[in-house]
C-alpha cells in the first residue's frame, strides 16, 4: 500500500513537472478570474447602494418640497384669520377718540395686539412647518418602503390612499380649529410681559430684543404648551376622521405622530426652528429700527471702508419711544405672513440643517412596519 503511494506521488510530480507552465498560467488566469468576479460583485453592491441612496434622497426631497408648498398654500388662510381674531384700532380710531383715558386704551390695544399679531405668527407658521415636516416624513417613509418592496404606492398594503388623506389632514388643526384658543394663549402671555412696558419707555434694539426674548420664554416656559394646539384631543377628533372610523393604519400613524411629539427629539427640532424664526424677526427690526430714527439723534456718517473685509456691525444704541415701536411691529406682521410672495419664515427654515435632520432620520427610521 506504502509502495502504490509512493509510485502515486512520484507520478504526480513528474507529471507536475512536464506541464508545470500550463498549470501555472492557469493557475494565475482561475486567480484572477476569481478576484475579479469578488471585484465584480463588491462593484456592484457599492453601486446598487448608491442607487439605493439616491432613491432615498429623492422621495425625501421630493416629500421636503411637498410639505414646503402645503404650508405656503395654508398662509393667504392663516393671515385672515389671525387679522379677524386680533383686531387693530386704525389711527383714525385713536384720533377720532374721545377723552385721554380712551385714546391711552386704544394704544394700549395696539400695542399688545400688533406684538400678538407677530408671534402668533411666527410660532403657527413654525409649528405647522414643523409638523407637516413630521407627518410627510412619517408618511413618506412608508410608502417609500412599499415601492422599494416593488409595490404600488396607490394599493399600498399599509396605508391607503383615503388613510393618507384623512393623516395629512390633520396638518390643518391648528389653523382650522385650534387657532381661537392659541391666540388666546399668545396674546395671555404677550400682555403680562408688555404690561411692563409703558408706550412712553424709551427702547434701545438690544432692550427691545430683550422683550421679545422675555415674551418667548413665557410662552415657551412648559417645553409642551404649543403642542397641545397641533393635535385634537385623543377622545375628541373633531370631525378629522380618525377615532371611531375604525382605520387601524390611521389610529396608528397617529399614535406614533404623538409620541414624537412627546419626545425630546422633536422638542429640540422645535427649539431649533424657533431660534431661526426670531432671527429673522430680529434682523427684520434691526433694519426697520435703524431706517426709523429719533430726531434726537441723527444717524452718524461713517467713512468709507479701505479694507477689503467688511467689519460687523454694532448694534444700534439710539432709543425709540414705544409708541413709535408699535406701527413697527405691526408692519413686520404684514412682511411675514406676505401672501404675494414667497414666505420668508417658510424660506429660512427650508435650509434649517436642524429641521433637515429631524425630518431625514424620522424618514428613514422604521416603527409601523414589522
Amino acid at each position: 500500500m506504502f509502495s502504490k503511494l509512493q509510485y502515486l506521488g512520484r507520478g504526480l510530480r513528474w507529471f507536475y513537472y512536464q506541464r508545470r507552465t500550463p498549470i501555472l498560467v492557469v493557475s494565475y488566469l482561475f486567480g484572477l478570474g476569481f478576484l475579479g468576479l469578488a471585484s465584480l460583485k463588491l462593484f456592484l453592491s457599492r453601486l446598487e447602494t448608491q442607487k439605493s441612496q439616491q432613491r432615498v434622497n429623492l422621495f425625501y426631497d421630493n416629500a421636503q418640497n411637498t410639505s414646503d408648498k402645503t404650508v405656503e398654500s395654508f398662509i393667504p388662510n392663516l393671515l385672515s384669520k389671525l387679522q379677524n381674531l386680533i383686531e387693530i384700532p386704525t389711527p383714525e380710531q385713536i384720533k377720532l377718540a374721545s377723552g385721554k383715558e380712551t385714546k391711552l386704551a386704544l394704544w394700549d390695544t395696539l400695542k399688545v395686539n400688533s406684538f400678538t399679531r407677530v408671534f402668533c405668527a411666527i410660532y403657527s407658521v413654525t409649528l405647522v412647518e414643523i409638523f407637516l415636516r413630521l407627518q410627510v416624513n412619517l408618511l413618506g417613509r412608508y410608502l417609500h418602503y412599499e415601492s422599494v418592496r416593488g409595490l404600488d404606492i396607490r394599493f399600498s398594503k399599509y396605508i391607503s390612499p383615503d388613510t393618507q388623506k384623512n393623516y395629512v389632514s390633520h396638518a390643518d388643526y391648528l389653523i382650522h380649529s385650534g387657532l381661537p384658543e392659541f391666540v388666546q394663549f399668545i396674546q395671555k402671555k404677550v400682555t403680562i410681559v408688555l404690561s411692563k412696558f409703558p408706550l412712553q419707555q424709551q427702547c434701545t434694539f438690544l432692550s427691545l430684543l430683550q422683550l421679545i426674548l422675555e415674551i418667548r420664554g413665557a410662552i415657551e416656559s412648559t417645553p409642551a404648551s404649543l403642542l397641545c394646539f397641533l393635535l385634537p384631543p385623543e377622545t375628541d377628533d373633531e370631525g378629522f376622521g380618525a377615532y371611531g372610523s375604525g382605520d387601524d393604519y390611521l389610529l396608528r400613524l397617529l399614535n406614533e405622530t404623538r409620541d414624537v411629539l412627546e419626545s425630546g427629539f422633536f422638542l429640540n427640532a422645535l427649539r431649533n426652528t424657533l431660534d431661526d424664526s426670531f432671527l429673522l424677526l430680529a434682523n427684520d427690526i434691526e433694519k426697520l429700527f435703524n431706517n426709523n430714527l429719533t430726531p434726537n439723534e441723527p444717524p452718524k456718517q461713517q467713512p468709507p471702508s479701505t479694507t477689503e473685509k467688511e467689519t460687523p456691525t454694532k448694534p444700534s444704541t439710539q432709543t425709540i419711544p414705544m409708541i413709535k415701536i408699535v406701527p413697527l411691529i405691526n408692519l413686520e406682521f404684514s412682511q411675514l405672513l406676505e401672501p404675494k410672495q414667497g414666505n420668508p419664515i417658510i424660506a429660512k427654515l427650508s435650509k434649517n440643517p436642524g429641521l433637515h435632520r429631524f425630518g431625514f432620520q424620522l424618514f428613514t427610521q422604521n416603527k409601523l412596519v414589522q
